[in-house]
């Protein structure tokens, strides 16, 4: 596990008020989720409801639990102290009370909460990417991985500061009918440079870890991480620069995006190659996590390039096969690629951490449970049954444009969801020494 913690890593409650309140409000997205599923997932992208569940997986959710993850993994990675642990909790009671306000105002069709959230949100990305910052100037070594975290952190400025924009838009409107292009773009920034770039730099380290693969090839890994990088911000300034001149149709996007989209098919034929080279016959629920997680986003990316080029689902109206195909992909990437991902690692990170916590000081002196005796290891194997097929037949059930399977489904993805929370629940509860 020394991919997770070494002696550089912070103190324990830095990482994990992050990763207990991202688990929180992925439990609320889905909650909000199943409740709502017909408003959310067939109403207009800037419906409240739609707004409001977004904001809970990116901010309160996605977002929550990779900031907690790179605050434990960017001084392993670079092999220096973090620079201020207070910065980190300032930054915390920054991004808690404003994604909880962005998020409430969205769905309320409150502009000034909204707006007051989003600022929030921002200057808790600017604590965060300023205490990395600092904390990488001590950098002992800088690895392909860690710069990857850098530019990802740099990708959370621009995506805070251009979706604050966008609240602003909804109080006092100025982009007019430009909102759907920035919109894309804050969309396209936030899914490739900020989620997938860290998902993809992150995994580097992570997978071959808990698969306990060695002697992989690691000749991908620095042409993926800069097809993913130079691919968000080109994709982005294509989608509001060309449109908004008028130069650049539909067609012209779906080749100006094809570096992020070779970024990540090239990291999903690389997790084959790292799989091929475990040393566990056995796939573990991890793992498992993991491929399920990439396969969805193969999917995800092949649905928004093929919507790119022009294709829409013929089996519905031109206008709505294309709205619902691309409201599709998005929830792949999200609730698919993302969080998939971001739960199994967690299935890893929450019990290793509080184990290290509790016990590392007694480990060799006394007998001590280990990590995967924290949980019962029969809500991890539920929570995977039912939250693959959740998330897969909710976004077949949108690109069917079938409002009744995707209503059935979220229910499916709650109860997993649910399972999941338990078990991080159980993991953190306070236990007699």
């Amino acid at each position: 596990m020394d991919g997770i913690a070494t002696r550089q890593s912070p103190p324990f409650h830095v990482p994990i008020r992050y990763l207990a309140t991202g688990i929180a409000f992925f439990l609320a997205f889905h909650v909000f989720l199943a409740a709502g599923a017909r408003a959310v997932l067939f109403g207009s992208p800037l419906a409240p409801a739609t707004l409001a569940a977004v904001h809970l997986a990116t901010v309160g959710w996605l977002s929550m639990v990779v900031m907690g993850a790179m605050y434990q993994l960017a001084p392993v990675l670079m092999d220096a102290e973090l620079h201020s642990a207070r910065a980190a909790a300032a930054a915390y009671w920054l991004a808690l009370p404003g994604a909880v306000a962005l998020a409430a105002g969205l769905g309320a069709a409150l502009p000034a909460a909204a707006v007051t959230g989003g600022v929030l949100v921002a200057c808790a990305a600017v604590f965060f990417a300023g205490n990395l910052a600092l904390t990488f100037r001590r950098a002992g070594r800088w690895s392909v991985q860690g710069t990857a975290m850098a530019a990802a952190a740099g990708f959370f400025l621009l995506v805070v500061a251009w979706g604050t924009a966008l609240a602003i838009n909804l109080w006092q409107p100025y982009l007019g009918a430009g909102v759907w292009r920035h919109l894309g773009a804050h969309a396209a920034l936030g899914v490739v440079g900020w989620f997938s770039l860290i998902i993809a730099g992150v995994g580097y380290r992570l997978i071959p870890t808990f698969a306990l693969s060695h002697g992989y090839p690691e000749n991908l890994q620095r042409p993926v991480l800069i097809l993913l990088a130079g691919g968000a911000p080109a994709a982005a300034l294509v989608v509001v620069g060309g449109r908004i001149a008028g130069v650049i149709g539909l067609p012209g996007q779906a080749v100006a995006a094809l570096p992020a989209f070779a970024g990540l098919g090239l990291f999903a034929w690389d997790v084959v190659r790292i799989l091929r080279h475990r040393r566990r016959p056995r796939l573990e629920l991890v793992t498992r996590y993991s491929v399920v997680a990439v396969a969805m986003m193969v999917v995800a990316a092949g649905i928004g390039w093929l919507l790119l080029a022009g294709w829409a689902p013929p089996w519905l109206p031109a206008g709505v096969g294309r709205a619902l195909g691309m409201k599709a992909a998005v929830y792949l990437a999200l609730d698919g690629w993302a969080s998939l991902m971001a739960v199994g690692q967690l299935y890893k990170i929450v019990p290793f951490l509080t184990w290290l916590h509790r016990y590392g000081d007694r480990m060799g002196r006394e007998q001590v449970p280990l990590p995967r005796d924290l949980f019962d290891p029969r809500l991890g194997e539920w929570s995977f049954r039912l939250l693959v097929p959740g998330v897969a037949g909710t976004a077949a059930s949108l690109l069917a444009g079938w409002p009744g399977g995707a209503a059935a489904f979220v229910w499916v993805s709650l109860a997993g969801a649910l399972l999941f929370a338990w078990a991080m629940l159980q993991v953190l509860r306070p236990r007699r020494r």
